[in-house]
């Protein structure tokens, strides 16, 4: 089947870049995901030790309030506050059920190690939002499929599915005279 090239429209080349990062991020992002609930998890277990997880897990389910994030602080100012997120809902006590369940003063493991990856997260963030705008620029500047693959052959394979495949022409002839008949038209 002969592909033909088509005009881009602003939608087709936002969906070419989103697919182009998505692609280039993805193993990064989920890494960084993976850190960041490995640290509320010790968190967590900080918070409540291994007899006190016990007796909560012991509990009949609806006794404990059940969450997938909490608030936290790093520091005694409010610029270390923040919400952990975990991978699961976990149980917490009736007093922990609003508010920042404790304060961490900056030299504590888990504020040094909060701060590590927040700053991880803010290269990750930079690295993506630099090659999106590269890539913006580069796929904007092309009018058609043809001249993106031309101008980028690498990701041909991501461009050939906005392009119609043989004769696209042909599909809608039946539906047209099935048309033309209720509408009394003749050829």
């Amino acid at each position: 089947m002969i592909k033909k090239s088509i005009k881009l429209t602003n939608g087709m080349r936002d969906k070419i870049i989103a697919a182009l990062i998505e692609n280039a991020f993805r193993e990064p992002k989920e890494r960084l995901t993976k850190k960041r609930y490995a640290f509320s998890e010790k968190v967590y277990n900080d918070l409540y030790d291994k007899k006190t997880r016990d007796a909560m897990q012991s509990l009949p389910e609806g006794w404990l309030i059940e969450r997938d994030e909490f608030a936290i602080q790093f520091g005694e100012h409010s610029s270390g506050y923040c919400q952990r997120n975990l991978c699961e809902p976990k149980r917490f006590l009736a007093r922990h059920a609003c508010g920042v369940l404790k304060v961490y003063d900056n030299h504590h493991r888990f504020a040094v190690e909060h701060s590590e990856l927040e700053a991880e997260l803010y290269v990750l963030r930079d690295e993506k939002s630099r090659a999106n705008a590269e890539t913006r620029a580069v796929i904007y500047s092309c009018g058609t499929t043809a001249r993106l693959k031309e101008v980028w052959p690498e990701i041909a394979g991501i461009v050939e599915q906005y392009e119609p495949s043989g004769d696209e022409s042909k599909a809608i002839v039946p539906v047209l005279q099935d048309l033309n008949k209720k509408l009394g038209l003749k050829r």
